[in-house]
Order: structure tokens, then sequence, then C-alpha cells
């Protein structure tokens, strides 16, 4: 699942989901990051879309205290970032150092990602 969304394979993402698999676990890495994270890191808003429109928590948190919009604007995803904003992600869910996503976008040096 967290391949397929970080690929932005939808049709894989819909096959595995009818089988069983499960949209919202956490990868066994250290970072823990759930496919929601992945799909936010690559800017893949149509994996996002369905991890949406299946109730999964759009301020969830990685390892690190990171949620999606947090890891959407750590990779630069404009696109992604207004995707998650819209669909109501928190802007004040700080990481575990403390800092919010519009910390990050000023750590970026992204004007636009700070206007956002």
């Amino acid at each position: 699942m967290h391949w397929a969304a970080k690929t932005g394979d939808l049709d894989v993402i819909r096959n595995l989901h009818r089988a069983g698999a499960k949209l919202h676990e956490p990868a066994s890495t250290e970072s823990r990051m759930y496919p929601i994270h992945w799909a936010a890191s690559d800017g893949k808003i149509a994996s996002l879309r369905f991890f949406v429109d299946n109730r999964l928590d759009i301020n969830c948190q990685d390892a690190t205290g990171c949620t999606p919009l947090a890891v959407a604007v750590q990779y630069m995803q404009t696109d992604t970032v207004i995707y998650l904003i819209k669909n109501g992600a928190d802007l004040a869910v700080k990481d575990n150092n403390g800092d919010s996503p519009l910390h990050w976008a000023a750590y970026k040096g992204s004007e636009e990602l700070i206007g956002l």
C-alpha cells in the first residue's frame, strides 16, 4: 500500500483495499509513515483523494510527529499542500520538534508555501 501510494498507482491501491489491505498502517521503518504521508511526499493527489474519501485521518502523525501536510511542505509539493488545506489539514499541528508546516515552509525558503 505504501509503495502504491508513493507512486500514485490508484488501481493497485483500490485492488489492495478490496483485498483487505489496511489503508492506515504505518511503515515498519523508523519513520512509521503511513501511506497518506508517502502520497503527500510525492504529490500524488489522486492517492490522497482516495484516502480522504475513505476517511483516513488527514492529520495523522508519523514517528517524528509530521502530518501529511508537513511532509508535503518539506517536499515542496505546492498543489498537494493546497489540496490538503482545502480538505481539512490542520495548519497548527506541530511535529516532535515543535515545528509547524509554516516553519517548514520558511525553512525551505518558499514564499509561495508561506503564503498558503
